[in-house]
């Protein structure tokens, strides 16, 4: 059985629906390739955060069906559809694919997005009730995010300190 761990959702409903109808727009304008890339990702990311995460795996899919030859639109693709599918309720294959992620980027020297992956996966786990494995997932975020982006760093350090309470007696 899952739980919902810190799952992110719109405040404004509307003003995202906006946007996701302007996306939709520049979706279909945009020729292929990274811009294409972009921006479906950035709408799959917009309908998860309204709930609509089964279509978000949809548009993600086609995003990272894109020729892109930019890892870091690829990498962010790859983070965000997995997201979407835990959002979407399919916890194996989010799990599977984020920890595909953290041992494929683990040994790159650029790892960009390497944190991404290691908060969602514990966000997943978390979700699970998994909340030992979580922690160390957190564990790795917070470490990676120190001394990085602040919100970011605070975000993995929020996780960490709640899955804490779960995990001791």
């Amino acid at each position: 059985m899952t739980e919902p761990f810190l799952r992110e959702s719109a405040v404004d409903v509307v003003t995202v629906r906006a946007h996701i109808a302007s996306l939709r727009i520049a979706a279909h304008r945009t020729g292929g390739g990274v811009r294409r890339a972009v921006v479906l990702g950035k709408l799959g990311d917009l309908l998860r955060t309204v709930g609509d995460a089964r279509e978000a795996v949809s548009v993600l899919d086609r995003a990272l069906g894109e020729t892109c030859d930019d890892p870091v639109v690829v990498r962010m693709n790859r983070v965000r559809r997995a997201v979407a599918r835990m959002y979407a309720g399919d916890h194996a294959a989010a799990e599977s694919e984020l920890r595909s992620m953290t041992l494929q980027w683990e040994d790159c020297s650029d790892g960009t997005y390497l944190d991404f992956a290691w908060h969602h996966l514990g966000q997943c786990l978390a979700e699970q009730g998994r909340w030992s494995d979580a922690e160390r997932c957190f564990e790795r975020a917070a470490a990676l995010r120190s001394g990085g982006d602040p919100h970011l760093s605070r975000s993995s350090e929020i996780a960490l300190a709640l899955t804490r309470e779960r995990v001791l007696p």
